[in-house]
């Protein structure tokens, strides 16, 4: 869905800007600069997680647990589910996501 795809991809902007952004504050400190090259993801989704207003506005589990998407059911299983008529927010007029 493409609002699966804006999220994930506006969280890995977030965290590529927090990471340019540590760069930028060590300068020239060897030390500071070695830190930030080699920030981890989980570090970068923090300080993104932190610095963001609207992802700081979720819990830093939900927004971990959900760093690659969170439409991310496996195809045979929603196709299965549709087969047998099930339906979901995703598909009501009125999206409930």
């Amino acid at each position: 869905m493409a609002i699966n795809d804006v999220f994930v991809r506006n969280l890995q902007a977030e965290m590529t800007n927090v990471r340019e952004d540590a760069k930028k504050k060590a300068g020239a400190d060897a030390a500071k600069l070695k830190v930030a090259a080699t920030m981890t993801d989980a570090a970068a989704l923090t300080a993104a997680a932190m610095s963001n207003p609207v992802l700081h506005a979720f819990p830093g589990k939900w927004i971990k647990e959900h760093q690659g998407g969170f439409f991310n059911l496996p195809w045979d299983l929603v196709k299965a589910l549709r087969d047998e008529e099930c339906v979901w927010g995703a598909v009501f007029k009125t999206v409930d996501l």
